[in-house]
């Protein structure tokens, strides 16, 4: 499937398919819509996140306060253990 062939629906249908997700975290994924749609799916199917930080472009500290203060994000408290 090509890339601008994806919507809502292919997110949340690959999502649900899926047995784990691996997220890799940066600077900018609070600002990804399509972040945080695969997110929401993954929280609300019980899909198991495991997320990387990029520590080659970005710092831990800054990515993972960046997602504890963005309200879409505040939510998601099951990614951070």
């Amino acid at each position: 499937m090509a890339l601008h062939q994806i919507d809502e629906v292919a997110i949340e249908k690959a999502v649900k398919e899926s047995c784990v997700m691996i997220c890799i975290l940066h600077d900018e994924i609070v600002d990804s819509d399509w972040c945080r749609s695969e997110w929401k799916y993954s929280k609300a199917s019980g899909v198991p996140l495991l997320c990387v930080v990029d520590m080659q472009r970005s710092r831990k500290d800054k990515v993972i306060d960046s997602i504890r203060n963005h309200s879409d994000w505040k939510e998601s408290d099951h990614l951070l253990r």
